[in-house]
C-alpha cells in the first residue's frame, strides 16, 4: 500500500490506522494525511494477558467501525481500501456496510492461517472471512495462486495485483562471468519462519565450501547478535542495517546473486503454496540472477518456472545447491538469459507505475458507479 499510493495526492487520502502504528508513517509523506487512530491493545500485551487484550480488541471493533463510518461521511470519502491483515480491516468492512461506500479488499496472505486468534473464534473464522470478502466491491489478490485459493475456498473472484516496485535505472549487467571468488550473495527482507529454514541451509552449506568461495550479505532484521544466536557466526555472513526502499535496488546491484528463500518446513508449507514474496519485484529490477531455494509446490516456484527468471533449487540438497551456485558463477549466456527474463516479467507484471494507473482507474470506476450519493465527491 505504501508504494501503491505513493503518487496519490495526500490531501485526498484519509487513513484509519492502529494508534500504535503511527510511528510507521511519522517521517513519510503519509504524515500529512488526515487520519483516524484506532486504539489497539494487542501490541501492548504482557505475559499471560494475550487472550485478554485480543478479546478487548475484538470487542472494540463496532466502535472503530462507527468512527470510520462517521469519517467517511465527514471526509466525503469515495472509496475505502483495506488490507486483510489483523482485525482492524473488519472495521473498514463494517463501516462500508453502514455507509454503502465502495470497498476494495487487498489479500496478500491467507488471513485465517496467518493471524493470531482467540481459540473460540477459530470456529467462526472461515465463515467470517467469506462474509468479509463477499461484502467487498472489488478483491485484489497478491498472486494467481492466492486468487485460485480465494475462488476455491470462498467462491470469490479476484483480480491479481502482483507485488510491484518503481523501476529505477539499473546498471549494465556484468559482461561474461560473475566476479568468481568470492561469489557475493545478497538477501533483503524480514527473516521469519517462512524463510528462515532455507536461509539457514544456505549458511550451513557455505560452511562446507572452500574458504572465500561464497559470501552472504543480509539486509534484514537480523543483526550480529541474532546471527550468533542462530549459529550464523560465520566470517562469510555479513549482517547489515535495514535498507530503505529508495536505496534497495542500488544496494543489491553491488552483489553477484540475489537469494530468494522459502521454508520447506511443514508448518510453512501452506504459506508457500498461497503467498508470494513481495521482495521479488525489487529483485527483478537489479540486473542480477536470482537463486531460488523453495519447495516444488510453492507459488513462487511455479511462477519462476513459467517465466524462467531464476535458478531454481527445490530440494535441501547440497549437491543441487552446489550445482546451481556453479551455474551462476560461470555466468555466460545462461545468466544473461535469466536476467533478461526477469526484466521482461517485471515490465509485464511488477511495474508499479503501471499498477498505479490501473488502481487509479479502478478507484475512479467504483466511485463513478456509486450512485447512492452517500460517498460522492
Amino acid at each position: 500500500m505504501y508504494r501503491l499510493l505513493a503518487a496519490y495526492p495526500k490531501d485526498q487520502l484519509f487513513l484509519a490506522i492502529s494508534a500504535r502504528r503511527q510511528h510507521a508513517i511519522a517521517h513519510t509523506p503519509y504524515a500529512a494525511c488526515a487520519r483516524l487512530c484506532c486504539m489497539e491493545l494487542t501490541g501492548a500485551k504482557r505475559h499471560g494477558t494475550a487472550h485478554v487484550t485480543m478479546l478487548l480488541d475484538r470487542a472494540l471493533l463496532p466502535l472503530h467501525a462507527l468512527a470510520v463510518a462517521l469519517r467517511i461521511k465527514r471526509w466525503n470519502v469515495q472509496v475505502v481500501v483495506t488490507v486483510a491483515h489483523g482485525y482492524l480491516f473488519l472495521a473498514a468492512v463494517l463501516s462500508c456496510l453502514l455507509t454503502q461506500c465502495p470497498l476494495i479488499v487487498i489479500v496478500h496472505d491467507d488471513w485465517i492461517a496467518m493471524d493470531r486468534h482467540i481459540h473460540i473464534f477459530k470456529y467462526f473464522l472461515r465463515p467470517l472471512f467469506r462474509w468479509t470478502l463477499h461484502r467487498a466491491t472489488s478483491v485484489l489478490s497478491v498472486s494467481d495462486a492466492m486468487a485460485e485459493y480465494l475462488w476455491r475456498s470462498f467462491a470469490v473472484q479476484s483480480a491479481v495485483q502482483w507485488p510491484a516496485t518503481d523501476n529505477q535505472v539499473v546498471s549494465a549487467m556484468r559482461r561474461g562471468g560473475l566476479d568468481g571468488y568470492p561469489l557475493r550473495i545478497a538477501f533483503a527482507g524480514m527473516i521469519y519462519g517462512t524463510v528462515h529454514q532455507s536461509l539457514d541451509y544456505l549458511v550451513r552449506y557455505m560452511q562446507c565450501t572452500e574458504e572465500n568461495s561464497l559470501e552472504l550479505h543480509l539486509y534484514s532484521n537480523y543483526g550480529p547478535e541474532q546471527c550468533v544466536a542462530h549459529g550464523w557466526d560465520n566470517p562469510a555472513v555479513h549482517p547489515h542495517e535495514w535498507v530503505r526502499q529508495e536505496h534497495l535496488q542500488a544496494t543489491l546491484q553491488q552483489f553477484d546473486i540475489v537469494f530468494l528463500p522459502v521454508s520447506f518446513e511443514p508448518q510453512a508449507r501452506y504459506y508457500a503454496q498461497t503467498s508470494f514474496p513481495s521482495k521479488l519485484a525489487d529483485y527483478l529490477t537489479v540486473g542480477r540472477p536470482i537463486l531460488l531455494l523453495a519447495p516444488e509446490d510453492a507459488a513462487i516456484t511455479r511462477y519462476a518456472r513459467l517465466h524462467g527468471f531464476a535458478e531454481i533449487v527445490t530440494e535441501l540438497s547440497p549437491i543441487h545447491l552446489a550445482q546451481a551456485v556453479e551455474r551462476l558463477r560461470a555466468g555466460g549466456d545462461y545468466v544473461k538469459a535469466v536476467v533478461a527474463a526477469g526484466l521482461r516479467v517485471f515490465h509485464l507484471n511488477h511495474d508499479m507505475q503501471k499498477q498505479r494507473t490501473e488502481f487509479t482507474d479502478l478507484v475512479r470506476t467504483l466511485a463513478a458507479a456509486n450512485n447512492s450519493g452517500n460517498c460522492a465527491g
